[in-house]
């Protein structure tokens, strides 16, 4: 199993952990499959919502412009 590491308030994903590899998961944080791992991987998700990984553009107004 992996672990998506979130922010508290954003549930921007701040990085993968695994427990065969780490000896210490930050929190917050969920456990996903390797299939659900692998998909995230395949579109650089950078978020967590509503239950599904995605991809987020977390820049405000004024770094846009």
């Amino acid at each position: 199993m992996k672990y998506a590491h979130l922010e508290k308030n954003t549930n921007k994903l701040l990085g993968w952990y695994d427990k065969s590899i780490h000896s210490e998961i930050p929190t917050p944080n969920i456990e996903v499959d390797e299939k659900v791992w692998q998909e995230a991987l395949s579109i650089n998700a950078n978020c967590y919502k509503d239950g599904e990984f995605i991809v987020k553009d977390f820049r405000t107004a004024e770094e846009i412009a």
